[in-house]
């Protein structure tokens, strides 16, 4: 039996900019995507052929269902992934300039992964063989 990461953290949708090279101000449209550091981490996992599951609260709407459904057609376990209706799913819009940086604003007021709990994660059994990768959530502040 392989290794199983665990990865607990936020999701959200990274809003991409349909051209790049330009302010922030100037992007005219933006294409949502899944990502978010610890989801991204669980899909590289699993490409490369290990078995990942996924620790997050989403809110309970279009965007978090999108991530769910995103994460579970790439292989991630999402059975601890949990929605809540008393935050939305975080948003992230991008831009890239012509030097390669990028410029985030972040809609996370509070977002639904700053509402998990610890107590959330209380039925987790752990697998014998395990990494677990653990990312900053408000739980551990």
């Amino acid at each position: 039996m392989g290794n199983t990461l665990i990865a607990i953290g936020e999701a959200l949708i990274d809003f991409i900019p349909a051209q790049t090279g330009c302010a922030f101000e100037e992007v005219t449209a933006f294409s949502p995507k899944s990502g978010g550091a610890p989801a991204n981490v669980c899909g590289a996992f699993t490409i490369l052929g290990g078995s990942s599951k996924f620790i997050t609260q989403l809110g309970d709407d279009p965007f978090g269902r999108k991530i769910a459904g995103d994460l579970a057609r790439a292989g991630i376990d999402t059975s601890l992934v949990s929605f809540t209706d008393k935050a939305n799913t975080a948003l992230a819009f991008v831009s890239l300039e012509n030097d390669g940086n990028r410029t985030f604003s972040f809609y996370r007021k509070p977002s639904a992964d700053m509402l998990f709990s610890a107590e959330q994660v209380n039925g987790l059994r752990t697998h014998t063989h395990c990494i677990f990768a653990v990312f900053p959530l408000e739980i551990f502040r």
